[in-house]
């Protein structure tokens, strides 16, 4: 008799449904793998990042998030939201410390999360910032967070796209 952990089964999955099987089976309690398969692979290092990035590069904290536009769904006081830092070539953490609350576990809300960021140049002069998580205590969603940003001194405001499609 096998233990649950010992057991292994293996499933086949048309390669377009991969994303979505993926993630159905890690909301369900399964491990998948192995990663190069379920994950999409690192872009080639972009020497013209830090040319590109540069509004991008710092440390920024979350104090509004809506989705979609004019819904807010998440909402902090000054230096009390999640922080992400990012770094000239893309490299970005975002570090989400949940607060603690009576009767909760902190571990079950975390939702910190690291990876690498490109912008991308689409139709009429429009920019697009894509995040890429590759680091998550997420289970994945098979999607890219998509968004159009928006800087205000030192306010930067991003749009989110439905379902991180672009």
């Amino acid at each position: 008799k096998l233990l649950g952990s010992e057991a292994e089964a293996v499933l086949l999955v048309r390669e377009e449904d991969l994303p979505v099987a993926t993630v159905a089976l890690v909301r369900g309690g399964h491990a998948v793998g192995p990663p190069s398969r379920v994950c999409h692979p690192p872009p080639p290092e972009d020497i013209s990042a830090p040319e590109r990035n540069p509004q991008y590069v710092g440390a920024w904290s979350l104090t509004r998030r809506e989705q979609p536009a004019q819904t807010t769904v998440e909402q902090y006081n000054a230096r009390e939201g999640p922080i992400r830092l990012q770094a000239p070539c893309g490299v970005y953490v975002e570090v989400r410390i949940p607060r603690r609350s009576k009767g909760s576990d902190g571990c079950v809300a975390q939702k910190s999360c690291a990876g690498y960021h490109a912008l991308v140049d689409v139709n009429g002069g429009r920019q697009l910032s894509l995040r890429h998580r590759t680091v998550d205590f997420r289970p994945p969603t098979g999607c890219v967070i998509c968004t159009q940003d928006r800087f205000d001194q030192d306010v930067m405001g991003e749009l989110s796209y439905p379902r991180g499609r672009c």
